[in-house]
């Protein structure tokens, strides 16, 4: 493993943020695997980071230092990886299904969350409904904003961190337009 260290402008976000992507595809373009830590980094150069490996999925983490008695650093306690939110919005079914998950904890099975979403479905829309919340589901998978844990023949779904912090971070949007409108 390799670690350079980047010369940037830390007072402007935007150049620092090129500076990183530069070196991010210079390293792919080599064939080599980019991981971006920001331990330590001064907060415009962690915002910088953050969204170069927004929009290059370079992965990117934090390491959380372990201390001795005498409170100077011995090692590493921690490494925290960095969940990526998506850039662009997720489609409203998706989040009508984040915000159930969100509201039930986990639900138990697709079937389950079908009737949560529709309870007036009718049976020969069955097929037909399910293959559209799957299409959701996966939209939901994609960006790792729920688990599906296999229990037999159904599956478990709930919401990951990031999905947690995505609804959280919603609904704080959708009341600032409220209070807008």
């Amino acid at each position: 493993m390799r670690v350079e260290r980047l010369l940037v402008n830390k007072e402007d976000v935007f150049d620092a943020c090129r500076v990183v992507l530069e070196k991010l595809h210079d390293e792919v373009k080599l064939g080599n695997e980019v991981l971006i830590n920001v331990s330590g980094s001064l907060r415009q150069m962690a915002i910088a980071c953050y969204i170069a490996a927004l929009v290059s999925g370079t992965p990117i983490y934090s390491v959380i230092p372990e201390y001795g008695d005498d409170f100077q650093e011995i090692g590493v306690k921690e490494i925290h990886s960095i969940p990526h939110f998506p850039i662009t919005e997720i489609s409203a079914n998706s989040l009508r299904i984040l915000e159930i998950l969100n509201e039930k904890g986990a639900v138990r099975s697709i079937d389950q969350l079908m009737v949560l979403l529709d309870s007036e479905s009718e049976k020969e829309e069955y097929h037909r409904f399910r293959g559209r919340i799957n299409y959701y589901l996966k939209e939901l998978d994609a960006v790792k904003f729920i688990d599906r844990e296999r229990r037999g023949k159904s599956v478990r779904l709930r919401l990951t961190d990031s999905g947690r912090i995505f609804i959280f971070g919603h609904r704080i949007r959708a009341l600032k337009a409220e209070k807008k409108g």
